[in-house]
Parts: structure tokens; C-alpha cells; sequence
């Protein structure tokens, strides 16, 4: 009778920086790895010593359309899992943008924006900010462009540290494809130039 393997545990090994409930939302499209990419995410932010939940939405067709997942981060208990109103989206297709126009139409001051260079956003009162992710991604995997844009935005913010995405890329993926997000993840910190000064 073979053994069953265990799943490998996460242990708080690195700080954060998140202050109160935040709000992420990544859209994209369907084959861009953004579900199992939140996932990493989620599980980089547990290591960081924080509550995590991740929602999906995405149409029943196979590899085609949206596909969009919104976490929530928080140092307390997480009772409420929808997000009125992120305070980080990211816009890296066609698809992702057709799903959250209205959204981004309506968001906060509060909010940014991070978005494929090529997308053509509409009016929006968030803070944008524009990064060649699918100019990236071609050069180190077309599917890690999820991974290259988080890092991105974790770079940007210190909102906890890339080693903690590293550590979830290493800890849950198989080596060969944790080889190429850890490429993509060095990517994405090369985009968002300087780290965020605590």
C-alpha cells in the first residue's frame, strides 16, 4: 500500500507589510495561469504571517474568455470574502480588460492600476501604472505572465517580500516549472525598477 504524500506545510518565514483588509484583484484570460498564480500569491502571503483568501471567476469554455481571481490579505480573521472595491488590480490581457472596464471605470483614488503596456484603459480615477508584462513574458514563458505581474506589484509595494513568492514558486510547484517562474519572477522585480522603501 503505497504512502500517502504529505502536503508540505506553510510556516510564517518572513514579514509583512500590510496594515489593514487588502484587496487584490488579477485579471487576464484563460490559459495565463492566473488561478493557479493567485494561489502561489495566497500561499506567499501565508508565509508572510497572513490570513489569505482567493475567489475565481471564469466562463465554462475551455481556454477561451476571462479569467479573473480576487484575493484578500489581512493580519486578522477574513469573514467577508468579496471585494467592493480593490486596492490593487491587474489588467494583463484583452480578456481581463473587457471583465473589469466597467470596474476600473468606477474605481477609487485609492486604488492602482497595473496594466499590460498595450491595453487601452478607459477614464479611471486609480493610480496606473504600465509595465510591457506580454513583451516580458515572451522572453522567459508566455504562461508565467501572471507571475511576472505580481512580482511586479510586490516589488512595487512591499507589501511582503519576493523571497516569500519565491518560497511558495519553490515549495508547491514541480522543479521544472518552478525554474521558469522564478525566471518570470525576476522579470517582473526588473520592470518595477527600484523596491518599495518601507
Amino acid at each position: 500500500r503505497p504512502a500517502l504524500k504529505r502536503r508540505p506545510t506553510i510556516d510564517v518565514q518572513h514579514g509583512n507589510a500590510v496594515e489593514r483588509q487588502t484587496g487584490i484583484v488579477i485579471a487576464g484570460s484563460a490559459g495565463q495561469k492566473i488561478r493557479s498564480t493567485a494561489t502561489l500569491l495566497g500561499q506567499a502571503a501565508m508565509f508572510s504571517g497572513l490570513e489569505a483568501t482567493q475567489k475565481d471567476d471564469y466562463p465554462i469554455t475551455v481556454m477561451t474568455g476571462h479569467s479573473l481571481a480576487e484575493l484578500i490579505f489581512s493580519r486578522q480573521r477574513i469573514d467577508y470574502t468579496a471585494i467592493e472595491s480593490p486596492d490593487h488590480l491587474l489588467v494583463i490581457s484583452a480578456d481581463g480588460l473587457k471583465k473589469t472596464r466597467d470596474q476600473i471605470q468606477r474605481l477609487a483614488d485609492t486604488c492602482t492600476v497595473y496594466a499590460d503596456e498595450a491595453l487601452d484603459l478607459p477614464v479611471t480615477r486609480a493610480r496606473v501604472l504600465r509595465y510591457p508584462l506580454a513583451k516580458a513574458a515572451a522572453e522567459t514563458s508566455r504562461q508565467a505572465i501572471a507571475v511576472i505581474a505580481i512580482a511586479a506589484l510586490l516589488h512595487e509595494t512591499g507589501l511582503f517580500p519576493l523571497d516569500a513568492l519565491a518560497q511558495a514558486i519553490s515549495t508547491f510547484q514541480k522543479p521544472q516549472i518552478a525554474e521558469v517562474n522564478l525566471k518570470a519572477l525576476r522579470a517582473g522585480a526588473v520592470l518595477a525598477g527600484p523596491p518599495a522603501t518601507p
